[in-house]
């Protein structure tokens, strides 16, 4: 009888990593499938190691000389018996699912001819450290055909796909390297549905004998140019250029362009762009007033704003603590409104330079500036949070310095942040900050991932947030319920989650409403809106007011540290339900002092939401005994006097 799945892999000098692939393929929960090892001609021990195996799921086949991948890769598709192809690298980790969950999506949808996951990217060493910025981009069907034409967003080793689709093309021997892509773009112009799992199940492994890294040694851009230039050759030759091949050659034509335009037009358009006037102007107010200050600082910090947010509210409150007027604050970026700015300037000396920013000339002209202040060899401590310029002077400053950063929440699985910034002058770093101890870890992590001496994991400092201390309000008594979202718009704070929650219970015509205090608007689908109340940027005072009157708190994010948020309502009784993401869960205990959503599909998110939120205005005995558990928890746990002396002790020359 045949197996359901044929899984090939083809194998070439694969030693270092082959083992634990193919565990990884024996570990499946779904154990119906033939899996075709084919040894490439490998010269190292790919064959030794492969044949200590004696699973009869096993079939070997020796290339006596190696022939490629692609042939390789060809030649298992002609030997494969199942119904379905899933494919495997020699260097990659299937996760125990895998299968099961493929196949289970392919038996129910007939006309889906290629399954795709999602990825994670490990090192040698077996840590994930990074995403792939195509695979987030494109998780549906329609993303997906919108995408492919202009990037490969398919990670070939996880795929499973139909074989009698993929026997009618085979692989493409004249799109080397690019192979898989090929095959995509050929099935999607034919009219095959190609679709992906939103779930990583595939840990992809990139290291300087991947094939990854060598293919891309010459350049991305001119890679990519040439295999669809090639790919569209040949669908031309063939007579069967069609549908979304106009896209691919779309896609090319601008890909020329801006390599033969890029070099010239970037820098003109950047000139153009550039506000000369505002910088001028900038440059000599800022220079006036380093002057005028005798460059008599003992403190500097680098904050990107003073705008409406619970990080700007920290560095606002850590200015307070240290309360030094012989301090600077430089204001790299353009704030939004000016919630903290008085604030800034009670406690400090705030210096906008979020325009010199925008030109090297100028970055380097602050820098050498502040090196000249430094010159004296003073006691100077140095502290930035959130602003890449912190880090880019760091080099360029004499070594007795103190300096310091702050992490509000890691990001370095998601996009460029603070932790990879730092990569070059972590030996520079006197201390780093961390409000929790998820954060803590993930430093761990983020270190021994990049073979970082653990030595500098002992200057992570553990300095928790607070909140000033009051008394529980009491809480109205109307039948109403409300539901509380403060804080910006952004992507990481899935707002359009909490509004389909406002909206599905809304239709369910409940006494429960959603209010939403931050500046919004923009992120909140048009057709949820309804069931929203905005109240826009507000101040402090009012935020306390919603507070008072709020019985829960909303939070969706995908990351966080810990927000100040919370915190905040916490201290006013306002039971947080939350995602279970970053610092949350260390002060959050499900049931206890607030509620916890488990990581799902949107769909699983906003039902676990609805659930909680309608279950507690049905039981409000219970809603108030949460909101006394988190009142109490506030006040014994978020400590003004240890924030202050901490940060007084951590930030003095």
């Amino acid at each position: 009888m045949s197996p359901k799945v044929s899984v090939i892999m083809s194998v070439y000098n694969g030693a270092h990593f082959v083992r634990r692939s193919i565990e990884s393929i024996l570990a499946q929960s779904f154990s119906d499938f033939e899996f075709i090892i084919i040894n490439d001609g490998s010269s190292d021990e790919s064959e030794k190691i492969i044949l200590e195996f004696k699973d009869e799921r096993i079939r070997y086949i020796d290339n006596k000389v190696n022939l490629g991948l692609i042939a390789s890769l060809n030649k298992g598709l002609s030997l494969a018996k199942g119904e379905y192809i899933a494919r495997m690298d020699d260097d990659d980790i299937s996760l125990p699912s895998r299968f099961e969950k493929q196949v289970a999506y392919l038996d129910e949808h007939k006309t889906t001819a290629v399954l795709a996951t999602r990825l994670v990217i490990i090192n040698e060493n077996g840590f994930e450290v990074d995403n792939w910025k195509e695979d987030l981009l494109a998780r549906s069907t329609d993303e997906i055909k919108q995408l492919l034409p202009k990037s490969n967003c398919i990670g070939h080793p996880t795929v499973m796909m139909r074989a009698e689709c993929l026997r009618a093309f085979n692989y493409s021997s004249k799109l080397k390297n690019s192979e898989d892509w090929g095959l995509w773009l050929n099935l999607l112009s034919k009219g095959f549905v190609i679709a992906k799992l939103d779930e990583v199940l595939l840990q992809y492994r990139v290291h300087n004998k991947s094939t990854t890294v060598s293919a891309n040694k010459n350049g991305i851009e001119k890679k990519v140019i040439r295999f669809k230039q090639a790919y569209m050759l040949g669908k031309i030759g063939a007579r069967s250029f069609q549908n979304t091949d106009w896209k691919v050659l779309s896609s090319w034509m601008r890909d020329v362009l801006k390599l033969i335009v890029k070099p010239v037009l970037s820098p003109l358009i950047a000139i153009l762009k550039t506000p000369f006037f505002s910088i001028f102007l900038q440059f000599f107010k800022v220079k006036n007033r380093l002057r005028s200050f005798h460059f008599k600082a003992d403190q500097i910090y680098v904050f990107p704003y003073y705008q409406t947010g619970g990080a700007d509210k920290v560095h606002a409150s850590i200015l307070e603590a240290v309360n030094n007027k012989n301090s600077i604050v430089f204001i790299t970026g353009q704030s939004e409104d000016d919630a903290f700015k008085e604030t800034f300037n009670r406690f400090s000396n705030v210096v906008e330079v979020n325009y010199l920013m925008k030109l090297s000339f100028f970055r380097k002209w602050l820098i050498n500036e502040i090196g000249t202040h430094a010159s004296n060899k003073r006691p100077l401590t140095i502290m930035g949070c959130n602003s890449y310029f912190f880090y880019e002077m760091i080099p360029s400053l004499p070594h007795h310095i103190k300096f310091v950063d702050l992490i509000h929440a890691f990001v370095h699985l998601h996009e460029p942040g603070p932790e990879k910034w730092s990569l070059p002058v972590i030996d520079r770093l006197h201390a780093r900050v961390v409000i929790d101890k998820n954060t803590l870890a993930n430093f761990d992590y983020f270190y021994r991932a990049r073979n970082i001496d653990p030595k500098y994991v002992s200057r992570i400092i553990f300095i928790p947030n607070f909140v000033d201390a009051r008394p529980l309000p009491s809480k109205s008594n109307n039948e109403i319920l409300k539901v509380l979202y403060v804080g910006r718009g952004s992507t990481e704070k899935r707002l359009p989650i909490i509004a389909k929650v406002a909206h599905v219970i809304k239709l369910k015509k409940l006494p429960i409403e959603f209010h939403f205090a931050g500046n919004v608007t923009q992120f909140i689908p048009e057709q949820y809106a309804g069931a929203c109340i905005l109240h826009g940027t507000i101040d402090q005072k009012k935020v306390d007011e919603l507070y008072k009157e709020a019985h829960m708190l909303i939070i969706a994010s995908s990351r966080e540290g810990f927000p100040m948020v919370i915190m905040e309502a916490m201290m006013q009784g306002v039971v947080p339900v939350s995602t279970g993401v970053g610092g949350i869960p260390d002060h959050i205990s499900h049931k206890k002092n607030g509620i916890l959503i488990n990581e799902g599909n949107d769909d699983d998110i906003v039902a676990q939401f609805v659930e909680q939120i309608i279950y507690y205005n049905s039981n409000r005995v219970e809603l108030e005994l949460l909101s006394l558990n988190t009142h109490n928890y506030a006040i014994r746990t978020f400590n003004k006097e240890q924030f202050f002396n901490s940060y007084q002790i951590l930030l003095q020359p």
